[in-house]
C-alpha cells in the first residue's frame, strides 16, 4: 500500500510518542523518486528528524555530518552525527522512471521501526509555510565546496 510523505511523519511520531521503541539512537532512510521532488522532502525529513531524534527538542539537534555523490551523479549520501549520540543516515536516489518509494529504519534503544513503501504518485508534504531551514541547499552547498564535511543546525 503507498503512503504520503505526511502519512509516513505521522506514523513516525505516533510510533516514537509510544515509546516502544525508547529513544531513537539512529535511523536510516533511503529514498528514491523524481529530482524535483528531493529538496522539499530532504527538508521536510530533516525537520522531522530535528524533533524526532531528540525527543521534541529541535535545539539538541547539532553535530556534523559528511556528504558524498555517487559519480553518476544520481545517488547522494550524508552521514549526520548529532552532539547527543544519536546517527541518521540519508540517501536520496534521483530517478524518474521508477515509481516513487522508501525505505526506513529508526532504531531506538528498545526495539525498532522499519517501513519499506513506495509512495503514493501525488504524495505531497506538511500543509505549513514550509520547513523551517533549507537543509537541501546547505547540503548542496557542503558538496559543491572543497570539504565533504559540514555542521548542523
Amino acid at each position: 500500500m503507498a503512503c504520503t510523505l505526511n502519512q509516513f511523519l505521522k506514523s513516525l511520531e505516533s510510533a516514537i510518542a509510544t515509546g516502544q521503541i525508547g529513544q531513537p539512537v539512529a535511523a536510516r532512510l533511503r529514498i528514491v523518486t523524481a529530482p524535483e521532488l528531493i529538496p522539499p522532502f530532504v527538508n521536510e525529513f530533516l525537520d522531522w528528524a530535528s524533533f524526532g531524534l531528540t525527543s521534541g527538542d529541535p535545539h539538541l539537534f547539532k553535530g556534523n555530518y559528511r556528504i558524498s555523490r555517487h559519480v553518476s551523479g544520481l545517488q547522494t549520501n550524508v552521514q549526520f552525527r548529532t552532539d547527543g549520540g544519536a546517527n541518521l543516515s540519508l540517501t536520496w536516489v534521483e530517478n524518474s522512471t521508477q515509481p516513487a518509494s522508501l525505505k526506513f529504519l529508526l532504531i531506538g534503544n528498545h526495539g525498532l521501526i522499519r517501513l519499506e513503501e513506495p509512495l503514493q504518485s501525488s504524495w505531497n508534504f506538511a500543509e505549513n509555510n514550509g520547513p523551517a531551514k533549507d537543509w537541501f541547499s546547505q547540503l548542496l552547498d557542503t558538496l559543491n565546496s572543497d570539504s565533504s564535511m559540514g555542521s548542523f543546525p
